[in-house]
């Protein structure tokens, strides 16, 4: 509860509780309230919390210790008029009187890191500044203050490619990035979700290394199926086709790449499918013919309409339209497979749908944190957030060091790491794993949409500005403003850089000028705009984004 909020964490305390409640005749009674009941209660961080304590004294006027305390996750305080202690002292030392309603506290519980909290409020009529339990009357009052979101699920995907021109036909060589990939993902904890063509396997069976994928599935990692549009002649001998084919084409085009996949993994191994593309409403129904309720990665055609329009990808799995042309709109009728998103080649050089770099990677992924931390701070309904980073077996080896420091940069910030108030941000997760927990959401959430939008529409998340803010920035580091504050700055090609910040403590007034001197341009990242001095600039709880005003 930081300065100003409390704690008490004491086994013999909580003990001798039950005799401190027993109220005799004569006997003094306490009363603590959270929020005017007498718990235990529930609250979110976008609540505020109120103590109130009362006392009969039952005509009593001896001496007494009064005490206020609280258990809380993060340590043990207790009240004085002079504010919150974790020494043991009592709020106040004075006759008993008869005490009516009275507001200890009132305060946003914004800043404060979920759990349980304990109150207690008693009476103790030896007077002498320590607790003497058998002369101790008190009450005490629970309160939990509960997470709405679940971390960000970060999905690692890697694409094997079929065997063209484009994509090269070394085998080895795509091999051995099998190899390395498997091994950066176990030293870094991180869950690989891979989707093969049908030729890749074939290979595998060739050269006798089943083990490879072996030692995928045995690691918990997911393998699934590559669709581009080839079907098999013969071993070796993949037909390239035109995406624009007869229906049966493609049927006999997935049946081909399928079968090569699951004679090397057998059919219940098989996760699901990354098409390349495949048209709707075309693609529900080749996902229903061979069981498939899991699809990652958006065709080439959605990403580009998610870059053109949101400026990044949908951060939430979703139950796509059959509509033609409709490929972000969801439809909740639709129950054959669930869309898990994520981006594309993780490489310097830009494609269809956008930057591919490592600091636009690391952008983006902070561009959900924000959208994140505000469905936690603001108490919204639960979803399923999602972040996907991607490489392909004949991309992998020039980009091996961007792909390195984004595992890294994740861990070191992010993967399994808490915010100052108690919310574990990311953790990674297969597509299994993803689509486990959004099934599970579905089921808690009926008839509640995950993600949709269709042209025409408004921007479906919260800060409709940020995306065309940081559109040409990447990220570049974070700056230390302090423990209660947080900071990223991005560069841009064509412009001075471009900064993100919030506090974790409610309103402050920070001084920017070590960034930025002079006038500030400041955005709330919802379409308004005002000017600052750097030297006293506003911060709340609410991102700001920041530049020079020219």
């Amino acid at each position: 509860m930081r300065q100003y909020i409390v704690i008490i964490i004491s086994v013999v305390f909580l003990g001798l509780l039950e005799w401190g409640n027993t109220a005799f005749s004569q006997n003094p009674i306490c009363d603590i309230k959270i929020n005017g009941s007498d718990g235990p209660i529930t609250l979110h961080h976008s609540d505020t919390l109120t103590i109130t304590i009362a006392l009969d004294n039952n005509e009593q006027t001896d001496n007494a210790d009064w005490w206020l305390a609280v258990n809380t996750p993060f340590g043990l305080y207790f009240f004085t008029f002079n504010g919150w202690t974790t020494e043991w002292k009592p709020g106040y030392q004075g006759p008993l009187f008869h005490l009516d309603s009275y507001e200890v506290l009132n305060t946003p519980l914004s800043g404060l890191l979920a759990g349980t909290y304990t109150l207690y409020f008693g009476v103790d009529t030896v007077m002498d500044g320590n607790v003497t339990w058998n002369s101790l009357y008190c009450e005490e009052a629970v309160f939990n203050i509960e997470t709405t979101q679940e971390s960000i699920k970060v999905l690692f995907a890697v694409h094997i490619e079929p065997f063209l021109p484009e994509f090269g036909f070394d085998y080895g060589a795509r091999r051995e990035e099998m190899y390395w990939l498997r091994d950066l993902a176990l030293s870094h904890g991180a869950k690989l979700t891979v989707a093969s063509n049908g030729e890749f396997m074939e290979f595998v069976e060739d050269f006798g290394d089943q083990e490879l994928v072996q030692s995928y599935l045995d690691a918990g990692f997911n393998w699934g199926t590559h669709i581009h549009p080839l079907w098999r002649r013969g071993r070796h001998d993949w037909v390239l086709e035109s995406p624009d084919v007869s229906e049966d084409l493609v049927r006999r085009i997935w049946q081909d790449n399928i079968d090569a996949v699951n004679s090397v993994i057998g059919t219940k191994n098989n996760y699901g499918v990354a098409p390349y593309q495949c048209a709707q409403p075309l693609l529900a129904k080749m996902m229903g013919e061979h069981g498939f309720v899991i699809q990652t990665a958006l065709t080439e055609p959605a990403g580009i309409m998610a870059w053109e329009n949101l400026g990044h990808y949908p951060w939430n799995p979703f139950r796509p339209s059959t509509e033609t042309g409709k490929f972000l709109k969801e439809d909740l009728n639709q129950t054959q497979y669930i869309l898990i998103p994520h981006y594309p080649q993780l490489e310097p050089n830009p494609g269809p749908s956008g930057p591919r770099s490592l600091g636009t990677n690391q952008k983006n992924f902070i561009m959900e944190y924000i959208e994140w931390l505000h469905w936690q701070r603001n108490g919204l309904p639960t979803k399923v957030w999602v972040f996907g980073i991607a490489t392909h077996d004949c991309y992998n080896n020039p980009n091996r060091g961007d792909i390195e420091a984004m595992l890294a940069w994740l861990e070191e910030n992010f993967i399994g790491k808490a915010t100052p108030t108690g919310q574990i941000i990311a953790e990674y997760a297969t597509a299994t794993e993803i689509a486990e927990e959004f099934c599970q959401w579905e089921t808690e959430h009926p008839h509640e949409s995950s993600f949709s939008w269709e042209e025409g529409e408004p921007y479906p998340y919260t800060y409709s500005d940020m995306p065309n803010l940081l559109r040409e920035a990447e990220y570049d580091t974070v700056i230390d403003l302090g423990s209660t504050l947080t900071c990223y700055r991005f560069t841009r090609e064509n412009a001075l850089p471009i900064y993100v910040l919030w506090s974790w403590t409610g309103e402050q007034v920070v001084d920017f000028s070590s960034q930025i001197p002079g006038q500030l341009q400041v955005y709330d990242g919802k379409g308004n705009k005002y000017i600052s001095t750097s030297g006293a600039l506003k911060v709340t709880e609410e991102p700001i984004f920041v530049e020079v005003k020219e």
